[in-house]
């Protein structure tokens, strides 16, 4: 762990890394062609003036960061799971979010003094974003504000609950993304264990009724504890479940 310190003008290319930095400032710093996981950016860290280019962040997340005046340039995001980060001034360039979810922030008080105005635990404040794609999203308890988004595509996202001074998506990309979800593990059910295993058949019970409102819950895998599927399918079904579950943010 790295903790409380101040890197400056660090540069950084072509490694595979698992840092955790915590409470620390970051300082016109580059980062290229780097793979890492989520404590890459920790909690508690300022960004200032710095780059990530064509690099992969599976997983990350970013309690409490503040990142300013920083480019992100060929990146992926691939299951980014914010809470109370804000991004001022930033550019995202031929950037990737793949399931972006966002958390609540964590306390009754900001940590960020600027995040109070808005009130959302993801921010992108004055923000540039250039032919970047978002798949699979969810932008509950996320903020768009005086930023610029030019041939941006958005598909397979859930935009409920979103807080942006301007519609930049288009209704084609709005989706239920638990449901999408649930129609892919049900293909690869019928694919793997047939169209008509007990499996298949508890799992459409449970996706009609919660499409038709009679079953609120997302306790998906509890519908296939109840006796009726047999362990054999049920292995199956586990490993289906770790397989597509990060690519949905579930």
């Amino acid at each position: 762990m790295i903790d409380g310190v101040e890197l400056a003008r660090v540069r950084l290319t072509g490694r595979t890394i698992f840092p955790n930095v915590v409470n620390s400032k970051i300082i016109e710093s580059e980062f290229s062609t780097v793979t890492t996981d989520g404590h890459f950016w920790g909690g508690g860290n300022t960004w200032l003036r710095s780059s990530i280019s064509v690099s992969v962040l599976r997983a990350v997340i970013s309690p409490q960061n503040l990142f300013v005046d920083c480019t992100f340039n060929d990146v992926v995001f691939d299951g980014y799971l914010a809470c109370e980060t804000l991004f001022q001034s930033c550019q995202f360039l031929n950037c990737k979010f793949k399931s972006l979810r966002t958390k609540p922030k964590r306390s009754n008080r900001w940590s960020i003094s600027e995040m109070a105005g808005l009130g959302s635990s993801l921010q992108f404040v004055s923000c540039e974003f250039d032919r970047s794609e978002f798949h699979r999203c969810v932008f509950s308890d996320s903020a768009f504000q005086n930023s610029n988004l030019v041939g941006v595509t958005a598909s397979e996202c859930d935009f409920t609950n979103i807080n942006s001074d301007r519609k930049w998506w288009s209704d084609a990309a709005q989706s239920d993304v638990f449901v999408a979800y649930l129609n892919e593990v049900l293909a690869e059910i019928a694919l793997q264990l047939g169209p008509n295993s007990s499996a298949e058949k508890a799992l459409s019970t449970y996706k009609v009724g919660y499409v038709q409102g009679d079953n609120k819950s997302k306790d998906y895998s509890a519908c296939l504890y109840d006796g009726d599927v047999p362990d054999r399918e049920l292995e199956v079904v586990e490993k289906i479940f770790d397989q597509l579950g990060p690519r949905h943010g579930l």
